[in-house]
C-alpha cells in the first residue's frame, strides 16, 4: 500500500488521506484545570453489557506503533511541541517519553484513527513519578467533522498527581466546555486497566474490573460526534528539582469493542 501524503494545515492538525486528524486541545496548549466547575453526579451501578469480542486490539509487540492505526504527534514548533521521538515501543509496550531534549520541554501523544460513535475502549496504562507531566487516556472527537469543546471529550484517566498516588475520571461537555471529575486512588506508578463504556444513555468508567462511576444525566453525556482514542503524555505544572529527565508513559495494550 502506498504511504499516504502528510499535510500540516494548522496547529495540531494534519491531512491523512482523505481526513484530518486533529490532536485533542491538550496538544496544542488548551490546557484544563484539574478542578471540575460543576457539581459531579454519579448515578447506581451499571448494568452488565455483553460487548463481545474486541474489534481492535493492540499489544504493542512491533518496533513502533503501526501507522495504519496510530497518528503520531509531530508539531515540534507549536507552544507546546509534540515530536515523534517521544513515542517508542520497548518491552512489549508502548512508551511516551517526555521530557527534556535539546535543552527544551517536549511532548508526545498518539492518537487512533478508528472512529466509534458509543462502544467499550480499555487500556492497561502505567507512568513514572514526575511534577510537571499529566498522562492522559481520552477519547476526542474528530475536527474538522466535530467541534471541540462541544462534541464533548471522555477522559478515561488523567494523572494530574505528580507521585502518581492518585488519579482523575473527567468529562467536558457543552460549548462553553464544563467539565466534571472523579478521584482514583490508586498507584498509576503500576499496571491499571481503566476501561469507559460510552453509550447514548450512559457513561460508565472502570478501573482494574471494578466499576468506578456511572452518569446518567443526558447533559454530561457527548451524543453528536464518533470519538478517537488518543494516549499523550501532557505538560501540567510543574517540573520540580525531583522530576527526572525524561517521565514516560506506558502502554501495554489497548482494546476497543463497538457498542452491542
Amino acid at each position: 500500500m502506498p504511504a499516504k501524503r502528510i499535510t500540516a494545515v494548522a496547529a495540531g492538525a494534519v491531512l491523512v488521506g482523505a481526513f484530518t486528524v486533529t490532536a485533542p486541545a491538550e496538544a496544542v496548549g488548551l490546557e484544563h484545570a484539574a478542578a471540575a466547575t460543576k457539581a459531579c453526579p454519579s448515578a447506581g451501578k451499571a448494568p452488565k453489557l455483553n460487548w463481545g469480542k474486541p474489534t481492535f486490539v493492540d499489544d504493542f509487540t512491533g518496533s513502533g506503533p503501526n501507522k495504519n492505526n496510530w497518528f503520531i504527534y509531530h508539531y515540534p514548533k507549536d507552544r507546546i511541541p509534540r515530536v515523534r521521538e517521544a513515542i517508542q515501543v520497548r518491552n512489549g509496550a508502548l512508551e511516551i517519553a517526555s521530557g527534556l531534549r535539546g535543552g527544551r520541554e517536549t511532548y508526545g501523544g498518539l492518537i487512533h484513527k478508528q472512529r466509534i460513535k458509543y462502544g467499550r475502549w480499555e487500556v492497561r496504562v502505567r507512568a513514572d513519578r514526575g511534577a510537571g507531566f499529566r498522562p492522559v487516556v481520552l477519547l476526542w472527537p474528530p475536527e474538522p467533522i466535530a467541534k471541540w469543546p462541544d462534541d464533548g471529550e471522555i477522559n478515561l484517566i488523567e494523572m494530574h498527581d505528580g507521585a502518581r498516588k492518585k488519579a482523575l475520571h473527567f468529562l467536558h461537555f457543552g460549548p462553553n466546555d464544563d467539565k466534571c471529575d472523579w478521584l482514583v486512588r490508586k498507584n498509576f506508578t503500576r499496571w491499571h486497566t481503566v476501561a469507559v463504556d460510552w453509550l447514548p444513555n450512559r457513561i460508565t468508567f472502570w478501573v482494574d474490573g471494578k466499576q468506578t462511576v456511572s452518569i446518567t444525566d443526558r447533559k454530561y453525556i457527548p451524543t453528536t460526534s464518533v470519538m478517537q482514542l488518543a494516549l499523550q503524555n501532557d505538560p501540567e505544572c510543574c517540573r520540580n528539582g525531583a522530576t527526572p529527565k525524561l517521565v514516560r508513559m506506558y502502554v501495554d495494550w489497548v482494546k476497543v469493542y463497538r457498542r452491542p
